[in-house]
């Protein structure tokens, strides 16, 4: 049996203890599919898993599949087309709450780049998986890019990007808004001052949304371009609370996680060597850790007690096998974890309980759950 740990505090308590670990082959047809989310239930019983499928055209679906944890099998599983006659959906999000299923998704109106518009889509089921209503979210400006929901009382919440422009500059604003469960929508918030770039990292924790990524400014010029990294928290009804922006070495290469608690936390590389930097859910700024390491390119980055548990690929193996690695910022060292055979593809943790999806040797995903367990 494989020792499945996340975190030293975990790490600890597996060796006089180990967790239940539970194996679930996911029947999804193709090998093309990638995980994008996983959503724990609050109440650990279900997880929501959505990912994107590619034909050989390249063109996408989502697939959204709805999970019992306690017996361990798929309860039930939505391959979703783009709507309303468009190109590619892509999923963001997914979240049960209570009676219902959400899935946040962006939408490509067109295959061809120069023609293309970028809409924000939500989805809601029941929990026999009956689709009970969707709708693409009313904003202003040409292009809506989903960052993140979460649930709300009656409904959900949901935060992104609205993008305009004209024959010189692009203009860049968040939008937040929140939906009831039937889907009718509030009057969104919209900040005009920049936004977050594809593809950031975003949390939205209580009331406040929690990001980083590249950041454009309101107004940047179509020939100049720009940006620069950035971490901030936003409150959804109004401002930014507070923005950072750590130093980024131009070749430095980064991925950024955000925790449960709203800390950002971001991994990057530079040749043989990783750096890992936290902002706290305030705003307070880390050193940044830096080690030797063998990884380079980051897929998941999460945090679990004192270490961060991550997905990455070897620098020297182009196209090679992802892996899972525990990284200890105080021994700054990165140790292998052999949790299951399979190659890993997506990892998530909550408070009390971890999920990962990998993928066998036939390309067919496989979804790991487990618990902390405490030592008797």
């Amino acid at each position: 049996m494989y020792v499945v740990a996340a975190g030293l505090n975990f790490l600890t308590v597996a060796q006089a203890a180990q967790p239940v670990r539970l194996q679930l082959p996911l029947p999804v047809a193709g090998t093309r599919f990638l995980p994008q989310n996983i959503g724990l239930s609050a109440d650990g019983k279900d997880l929501c898993l959505t990912g994107a499928n590619t034909d050989e055209n390249g063109r996408a679906t989502t697939q959204l599949l709805l999970i019992d944890r306690t017996s361990n099998t798929v309860r039930w599983q939505k391959r979703l087309p783009a709507p309303d006659g468009y190109s590619d959906i892509y999923p963001v999000q997914c979240v049960k709450e209570g009676a219902a299923v959400y899935l946040l998704a962006n939408v490509d109106t067109d295959s061809v780049k120069s023609l293309r518009q970028t809409l924000a889509y939500v989805y809601s089921f029941n929990l026999q998986g009956k689709q009970t209503a969707y709708k693409v979210l009313d904003l202003p400006g040409s292009d809506h890019f989903a960052y993140a929901m979460a649930a709300a009382p009656g409904g959900i919440k949901v935060a992104g990007y609205i993008k305009d422009e004209d024959d010189d500059f692009e203009y860049y604003s968040v939008f937040t808004q929140g939906l009831d469960a039937a889907l009718k929508a509030d009057k969104p918030s919209i900040k005009k001052t920049g936004a977050f770039a594809p593809f950031p990292t975003a949390r939205i924790v209580g009331d406040n949304l929690h990001i980083g990524g590249n950041f454009y400014p309101y107004k940047l010029s179509k020939t100049e371009g720009g940006g620069d990294y950035a971490v901030s928290k936003l409150r959804l009804s109004g401002s930014y609370l507070w923005s950072q922006r750590p130093p980024t070495a131009n070749s430095l290469s980064v991925y950024t996680g955000v925790g449960g608690n709203g800390a950002v936390f971001r991994l990057g590389y530079q040749k043989e060597m990783s750096s890992l930097l936290q902002v706290t859910a305030d705003g307070k700024v880390g050193p940044e850790v830096s080690y030797a390491s063998k990884y380079c390119e980051t897929q998941a980055l999460v945090e679990y007690g004192n270490v961060y548990l991550a997905i990455r690929k070897p620098c020297k193996s182009l196209g090679g096998r992802s892996v899972m690695v525990s990284i200890n910022p105080d021994g700054k060292t990165e140790k292998l974890l052999d949790w299951f055979a399979e190659e890993a593809l997506y990892l998530t943790t909550g408070a009390d309980s971890w999920a990962a999806v990998a993928k066998d040797k036939s390309g067919k995903p496989v979804l790991y759950t487990g618990a902390v367990r405490a030592a008797e």
